[in-house]
């Protein structure tokens, strides 16, 4: 196995690693779960990109644009996979401001009905 094929070969499991860490995230999110475990959730998704971009220059500095056919149906297949992750995290990121505008209006509801309410108390 070349060097070349084992970094394409670790991206992937990488990229694999990081839409499963997603999808968690996106689940998690619907289910309103806790602040803590949606930061916890980030954080993994942040350190698996951290390591995806480290491999990608890494990638970049040993391959460059020497890519055989083989290695272009690879990389056809990275590109799928991210295209993937971003369509997963743009789920995620509509997901938490319609979930954001919810809290907003159940709190200027709460807070209208305590300001009529205390309007009541001083009549």
């Amino acid at each position: 196995m070349s060097l070349q094929d084992d970094l394409y070969g670790k991206l992937e499991q990488v990229l694999d690693l990081l839409i499963l860490t997603t999808k968690r995230l996106n689940d998690t999110a619907k289910r309103f779960a806790s602040e803590q475990e949606l930061e916890r959730l980030q954080q993994s998704q942040a350190e698996i990109l951290q390591q995806m971009t480290f491999l990608d220059e890494h990638i970049k500095k040993v391959v460059g644009d020497d890519a055989n056919e083989e290695m272009s149906e690879r990389r056809q297949k990275i590109h799928e996979k991210l295209l993937e992750f971003q369509r997963m995290n743009e789920e995620f990121v509509a997901h938490m401001q319609d979930h954001m505008r919810v809290i907003q209006k159940k709190k200027l509801s709460v807070n209208a009905q305590q300001s009529i309410a205390e309007s009541d108390v001083e009549d």
